[in-house]
């Protein structure tokens, strides 16, 4: 008589919880960023404390749909016009976008985020070598400018902002 009521206890905790063990978690990764139009220049007008220098570039949050344009104008602080570091700054469309573009040894660190919810952010970069930053010639004037593709992806890690 034990026997039967444990065999039928297992039963009815195999049929409760085969539903549940049945459909496991996916896990979805991150959807990238797409990043159009990229491009970095100094700029040959001289202010009071050195050159300026400009970034922008166009960020597609989700595959479908449009995207909001980026961009930041900074003073050198140098006597050249080169790019330098642009510190975290939101985009102007798209305000829960911030991104940066940090010199490092060999390169620049271009990094982004997307706080879509209150405690949720998309968060990646790209390294930009080098070598896809450029002295070159215009209008006589030598000039630092970004060579590299003007559209890539940046793999993107969901985080908890707590």
């Amino acid at each position: 008589m034990a026997s039967t009521w444990i065999r039928g206890l297992v039963m009815s905790l195999g049929l409760f919880i085969h539903p549940i063990t049945a459909s496991p978690l996916i896990d979805r990764a991150p959807t990238p960023f797409q990043i159009d139009g990229f491009a970095a220049s100094g700029y040959p007008y001289k202010t009071a404390s050195g050159y300026l220098f400009w970034v922008e570039h166009n960020i597609t949050l989700r595959p479908g749909e449009g995207h909001s344009w980026c961009y930041a104008w900074q003073r050198t602080g140098t006597t050249d016009m080169s790019i330098q570091t642009i510190n975290t700054t939101p985009c102007e469309a798209e305000p829960s976008v911030t991104w940066s573009f940090a010199k490092a040894s060999g390169g620049y660190n271009f990094s982004l985020a997307w706080r879509y919810t209150g405690h949720g952010q998309l968060a990646g970069s790209a390294w930009i070598p080098d070598y896809e930053i450029q002295w070159i010639t215009e209008n006589n004037n030598a000039v630092q400018k970004y060579v590299g593709p003007s559209s890539f992806s940046v793999a993107t890690q969901d985080l908890f902002i707590g």
